[in-house]
């Protein structure tokens, strides 16, 4: 079953700064690096944005195109933290039409 989206958002260090560092420190202790940067390619992780689904709950969505050791892409979410709300975000009822 296909993982509908209500609502997206898109965060920095500068609208929001403590969201950004706790989404970045989840994928540190996740990945052990804040880019996993692979060697050959120098690609390194990558904010995708924030959504939100039926449930209200917010999610951040990180991309890294080329993952060491296997140099795979890799998609990885995690849950943003308890009871934050992005202060500005956007129907997301698009996304739902997209093939991915």
């Amino acid at each position: 079953m296909a993982t509908t989206w209500d609502k997206t958002a898109h965060i920095d260090d500068k609208s929001d700064p403590d969201e950004w560092k706790a989404a970045w420190e989840k994928l540190l202790d996740r990945y052990g690096s804040y880019d996993c940067c692979d060697p050959q390619t120098h690609e390194m992780w990558q904010y995708m944005g924030s959504v939100a689904g039926a449930s209200g709950a917010w999610q951040h969505m990180f991309r890294h195109r080329s993952l060491p050791p296997e140099g795979e892409r890799v998609y990885w979410h995690c849950a943003a933290s308890a009871g934050w709300r992005p202060t500005q975000w956007h129907d997301a009822s698009w996304m739902n039409e997209c093939p991915f």
